[in-house]
């Protein structure tokens, strides 16, 4: 008995940290937003409209939608690599900024960087890893070391996918496993936890 209520009590911790982790990092996030632009709202756009509910958050998106397609730019582009340098040069800050930065892109949009999963023995012979294709390898690369078929492979850590390991392998030595990217980092970010079955579910 004592074991089915430690059964259900973590399965119900498994389902309910991950929404409260979610739910509070969107509101946090939407509430910070919003307060700004309620400030500017209340300073300039209610001198000449009334107080309509909602308005706050529906300009806090649209900004957010503008930011987005301002970063797809070329200017857009050249202001984040500067912001990234600037950021770079704060002691902490820039330690603080690029880890939040990367954790960002490889949850909402990591996938688009990577071509495909696979398999390949790391850290030796005998084991492997779960991996994903992230381009051929740098020419300086493959010149350094003599091999023409180098390619990047990005093998990342479990739990946490936001950070890992690239490494250069030959192309002959990378296996194709048949899998989605998005199942690929399923089983990372459950440690091979997950059920077959629990993988093809959205």
């Amino acid at each position: 008995m004592f074991g089915s209520i430690k059964k259900y009590l973590l399965t119900g911790l498994v389902i309910v940290i991950p929404v409260v982790i979610t739910v509070y990092i969107f509101y946090y996030v939407f509430t910070w937003i919003n307060s700004i632009i309620e400030g500017i709202a209340s300073e300039f756009l209610y001198r000449y409209l009334p107080e309509i509910p909602g308005l706050t958050i529906i300009i806090s998106l649209v900004i957010i939608f503008a930011i987005g397609i301002f970063a797809s730019v070329s200017v857009g582009k050249s202001a984040l690599k500067y912001i990234d340098k600037w950021m770079s040069k704060i002691p902490l800050v820039s330690e603080l900024y690029f880890t939040i930065k990367q954790a960002s892109e490889t949850i909402l949009i990591q996938k688009e960087g990577f071509e495909r999963a696979i398999l390949v023995e790391y850290p030796r012979k005998g084991v492997f890893a779960l991996g994903f294709v992230t381009g051929e390898s740098y020419r300086e690369i493959k010149e350094s070391a003599d091999d023409s078929k180098l390619i990047n492979i990005f093998i990342p850590t479990s739990p946490n996918p936001t950070s890992g390991y690239l490494i250069f392998v030959r192309k002959s030595e990378v296996k194709d496993v048949d899998i989605t990217i998005q199942e690929a980092i399923k089983i990372i970010i459950s440690g091979g936890f997950l059920k077959k079955e629990e993988l093809k579910e959205k």
